[in-house]
């Protein structure tokens, strides 16, 4: 059984696989994600929509916003919102620390 918001689920939660804190780091990213560009990474008219563009789409730039200062922080979203829960920070201590050095 899948339980949550599917707009902040990670792609392994969608998919019924086991959640643990690289679930977390997707679900702050998208959060972080949205509070930056004012709407929600993945996008869709529907909640089958939604989990269609988590699982298949990347989420638009948010260098679009014209900031230069913005791209550590775009490659530490884009990290966080990788579908391969291998390729994003491991734990919030490391999202933490990177936050903090940018």
């Amino acid at each position: 059984m899948v339980i949550g918001t599917p707009a902040y689920m990670a792609p392994e939660q969608i998919n019924g696989q086991p959640a643990d804190a690289r679930s977390d780091v997707f679900s702050l990213g998208v959060v972080l994600y949205e509070l930056l560009a004012g709407r929600q990474p993945f996008r869709g008219m529907n909640a089958v929509e939604t989990v269609d563009a988590i699982l298949h789409e990347d989420p638009p730039p948010l260098l679009e916003m014209d900031d230069p200062g913005l791209a550590p922080v775009e490659r530490l979203l884009r990290r966080m919102l990788a579908r391969d829960p291998e390729r994003r920070p491991q734990t919030m201590r490391e999202v933490a620390a990177e936050l903090e050095s940018i």
